[in-house]
């Protein structure tokens, strides 16, 4: 049972966090296809942009392109790296805790040396694995 605690918070912390994640990774996908429409529009209509001097138009618009897909980029990788470091605190909470309860039982003569040691062992690899 104790093994079971550690991959059903994890599964459950990313679970919800899947709520937020795919709609910020669908909204990067739409400002990355607007960024690169932008520069195909710009590429087939570059006669008429150099034409009419509208160069400078045309570089407005590819930086406010730029900059929204910069911003989705980067709220991306903001709920990323957070979810990367709840399941290392939490891997890491888990085995302290284990380590206090499981060092007491050890102490106390109902749980082996080598068992403890193991289920430790355990808690660390499952956690890494995240």
């Amino acid at each position: 049972l104790q093994t079971l605690v550690l991959p059903a918070l994890l599964v459950l912390f990313l679970a919800a966090r899947q709520t937020l994640l795919a709609p910020l990774c669908r909204a990067e996908r739409y400002s990355q296809i607007a960024l690169l429409e932008r520069v195909a529009e710009s590429v087939q209509h570059y006669r008429l942009i150099v034409d009419y001097s509208r160069q400078a138009l045309a570089a407005s618009l590819f930086d406010k392109d730029i900059e929204a897909h910069n911003g989705m980029v980067s709220q991306v990788s903001y709920v990323v790296t957070n979810d990367l470091y709840f399941a290392t605190w939490l891997t890491t909470v888990m085995v302290a805790l284990y380590t206090g309860f499981g060092g007491m039982q050890v102490l106390a003569g109902s749980l082996h040396l080598g068992l403890f040691l193991t289920c430790r062992q355990i808690y660390s690899q499952i956690g890494e694995a995240w």
